[in-house]
């Protein structure tokens, strides 16, 4: 026991002790610190983090890191291998295994799930597994030393991730799928090849379309006369030997104790929006609770059950609107991020847009409907993972510009200088394996918690993948804030000297024909067949060679050198286009097109200078209001490059036609 309670207080009971069990009694401790609180787990180990098993089975982490503290508060009693075995909802008791009853002002089942094994004849027999808790765990470590050919029935994550783990000792190791490809409800079809190939790259067989009817038995234990495993027989007739079989084909929720106290069952333990069951008195969160048909079987929406039960049991004003289906995980070393619907064959008015850049291993696909975005995936990383998943829960829409950039570039949207979480929304998502918002960060971070280690600690965020730590180190001030850059400083001075040349020309106008032969002539430089036709060309490279380093911050694959150096010399490049602007045409404007192609030219060296003025001077403005006014004036000068490709064409198609 971790401690003992004072009984003033009728004690709120939580049967479960896993992450969402814990989750629910550190919010209740929270918001209600005297109120006592009575935890039963029926497993004989300390509670201890499900999600991180397969990195556990896999010797990614050591034993003492999977255990997870109970909330260190005197009101709290943990009732260690000591299951809840019976329910009375008239008299709100409970009975536990050693027979003694338990009053509860307020029931909440945390009962979490079981693995689901298929209907296969000889599931029983020894050497088959299931990959659910610690005790399967210990199992299969010792069944990793001495196995020569484990085959894994189900390719979902924790199929991929317990093949990784069981391929540590040299055994050969086969994963059998029945949909057509591998995480099938998180992936489309090319996500899900990609993933394929990345397992079988790292040595892992993987069998897609292909249902195993039966376990087939070899020789059998002397002791027990139970059969080991000899092999699967597949629905093609093929036997592929094995003496290992561990079945990873999904989740089946614990119903047994609530249906037997007479609540209502579907699935799992139906729940209303305030996740109370069939008895207002008693709740039910994480995996075997179900809500408007959906049953989750990821750890993050338990999280949320467990933050709306303790509200609503002590204020009773919280609501849960359900949680769209999101993951962003580690999948075999591989960046998985899945969220909200991303099965076309549910709906054919879904649209899918999709990047792929195979030298990068990356790629992202978005799916919407009537202009808003329903769902996404990706392989690989992808910084604009968390915005993505905002703009679906909020129904926001995208445009036919938003499609073409991301089909260039792989973004949705412009991409700007990484910005302080802090300026984020309070429901914004930061962490996506954990769930923890912008808002719970800075209420951790108020309450004491300004380093790293005890941000983490607090509120658990980059605990599981550790892909946000980069975000949380800058919310707590341990990044760096950024070195002085040298090149802005160039690019102020050329962006103002090309600004004043441009508003010398504003204030005095273009430079006069000669009107004697024996004065100098300027006018012979834009006269002069040679030299016209020589800055023109020069202008004509010059605008060509300055949109395509404009690429090496619109395209990924594009990656030449740092954005900044390219970025001055696109600067200079502007510069070098007025000289050669002056030499070519004096700086007068023409008639018709030529009029025109002057006058773009003009504004687009003009807002070019602007914006590298902007650029170099963001420091001075708040941040919101820097990224604003930049994006004007980068946004307009872009916008100018459009007309300049073909009124160019039309120049030299009429210069050298007639």
């Amino acid at each position: 026991m971790v401690s003992h309670v004072t009984e003033k207080l009728t004690p709120i009971i939580v049967v479960g002790a896993g992450p969402v069990g814990i989750r629910f009694v550190e919010e209740l401790c929270a918001l209600s610190p005297n109120q006592p609180v009575k935890l039963f787990t029926g497993e004989a180990f300390k509670p201890y983090d499900r999600v991180k098993l397969s990195q556990l089975l896999a010797r990614d982490i050591k034993e003492t890191e999977i255990y997870t503290p109970v909330a260190s508060s005197p009101t709290v009693t943990l009732f260690e291998n000591c299951p809840v075995v019976e329910i009375s909802p008239e008299t709100k008791q409970v009975k536990d295994a050693e027979g003694n009853t338990h009053d509860y002002l307020n029931l909440v089942l945390a009962l979490g799930s079981d693995a689901y094994v298929p209907n296969i004849p000889n599931a029983d027999i020894r050497n088959t597994f299931t990959f659910r808790d610690m005790k399967d765990t210990e199992a299969l470590f010792a069944r990793n030393i001495t196995s020569r050919h484990t085959v894994i029935l189900g390719g979902g994550l924790l199929g991929l991730e317990t093949a990784r783990a069981m391929q540590r000792n040299g055994t050969k190791v086969t994963v059998i799928q029945l949909a057509k490809h591998l995480m099938n409800r998180q992936l489309d079809d090319k996500a899900g090849e990609l993933l394929g190939n990345k397992v079988e790259s790292m040595g892992i067989d993987v069998i897609c379309s292909t249902l195993v009817k039966e376990i087939i038995p070899d020789e059998y234990d002397l002791n027990t006369s139970r059969p080991y495993v000899g092999g699967v027989l597949l629905d093609n007739g093929q036997v592929l030997k094995c003496d290992t079989v561990i079945i990873a084909t999904g989740i089946k929720p614990r119903t047994a104790l609530a249906q037997k106290a007479g609540l209502s069952i579907g699935r799992g333990v139906t729940v209303n929006s305030h996740l109370q069951t069939s008895d207002n008195n008693i709740y039910a969160i994480g995996e075997c609770a179900q809500y408007e048909e959906q049953i989750f079987g990821l750890v993050a929406p338990g999280w949320e059950h467990a933050s709306v039960a303790a509200h609503h049991i002590i204020s009773g004003q919280a609501d849960y609107k359900g949680t769209i289906n999101a993951s962003a995980l580690k999948v075999v070393g591989e960046k998985v991020f899945s969220v909200g619907e991303v099965n076309q064959e549910v709906s054919q008015s879904i649209r899918r847009d999709y990047y792929f850049n195979k030298a990068q291993g990356i790629y992202r696909a978005v799916f919407s409907t009537n202009n808003r975005l329903v769902g996404a995936l990706a392989i690989g990383n992808w910084s604009e993972q968390n915005r993505v998943r905002a703009s679906i829960s909020e129904d926001r829409k995208i445009y036919f510009w938003h499609r073409i950039l991301f089909k260039l570039t792989g973004h949705l949207w412009k991409q700007q200088s990484p910005e302080d979480i802090s300026s984020w929304p309070a429901n914004m998502v930061v962490c996506n394996c954990t769930g923890t918002t912008r808002g719970q960060l800075s209420a951790a971070k108020k309450a004491g918690a300004t380093s790293l280690v005890s941000l983490k600690t607090a509120t658990r965020a980059s605990t599981v993948c550790g892909s946000c730590e980069p975000l949380l180190s800058q919310f707590v001030g341990e990044t760096p804030s950024g070195k002085k850059q040298w090149d802005l400083a160039w690019l102020k001075s050329v962006s103002i000297f090309s600004v004043i040349l441009l508003g010398l020309y504003f204030i005095f106008g273009p430079v006069p024909f000669s009107h004697s032969v024996q004065q100098f002539q300027p006018d012979q430089l834009w006269l002069n067949s040679f030299t016209k036709q020589l800055t023109g060309f020069i202008i004509l490279g010059i605008g060509t060679f300055s949109l395509l380093m404009s690429l090496n911050k619109r395209l990924s694959w594009f990656n030449l050198g740092s954005f900044g150096s390219w970025r001055l010399f696109h600067t200079v490049l502007g510069l070098l286009a007025i000289g050669m602007l002056l030499a070519h045409t004096g700086m007068n404007l023409g008639d018709n097109l030529n009029q025109w192609l002057m006058i773009n030219f003009l504004a687009l060296l003009l807002l070019g200078g602007l914006a590298g003025i902007v650029i170099s001077n963001e420091s001075w403005l708040p941040a919101r209001q820097a990224k604003k006014v930049r994006s004007y004036f980068t946004w307009a000068h872009t916008l100018l490059f459009w007309p300049l490709p073909a009124l160019l064409a039309f120049h030299i198609l009429s210069v050298y036609y007639f």
